[in-house]
């Protein structure tokens, strides 16, 4: 009994360490910017389809005007006012005492488009976590694990 308590004792210390040192998955994935080029965007919405009443909704996505490329993230759907409004809160609070704001996401090859009238190269992509020095907020729960300030997904 107490060689099978030892045994499970073993795994479960390795399974906990492991989570613990197990590396950020997105670490490959941070494009890092002064935040003074970084706005937030907020879309807000009523769609029909979910439901024949209608259902408000917002979009959370980032503008960077940065060279040699603009870069320009959303989510992958749609989520509650309530969401976009803390968020926003939370963003206002965050810029004012970080210099830079790093983030993660699956981006799109490069593409020509016009923006204020001029030609600019635009990476897109669905933004999975935003992180400063002392801040964390990802769109999936789970990805700041460990790290101080983190918001997941309100």
């Amino acid at each position: 009994m107490k060689t099978v308590f030892s045994f499970i004792t073993f795994i479960v210390c390795l399974s906990v360490s492991k989570e613990t040192k197990e590396p950020d998955k997105f670490k490959d994935m941070y494009t890092c910017f002064d935040i003074k080029q970084v706005e937030a965007i907020v879309e807000y919405d009523n769609v029909q389809w979910i439901s024949e009443e209608g259902v408000d909704v917002c979009d959370l996505g980032f503008r960077i005007s940065s060279s040699p490329h603009s870069y320009s993230y959303s989510t992958r759907n749609w989520r509650s006012p309530l969401y976009c409004k803390k968020f926003m809160k939370e963003w206002e609070k965050l810029k004012k005492g970080n210099e830079k704001v790093c983030i993660a996401a699956y981006l799109f090859s490069p593409e020509k488009r016009k923006y204020k009238g001029n030609e600019i190269s635009e990476k897109s992509g669905f933004w999975e976590v935003i992180m400063t020095e002392n801040w964390c907020h990802t769109y999936f729960k789970g990805n700041c694990l460990g790290i101080p300030n983190s918001t997941e997904s309100f």
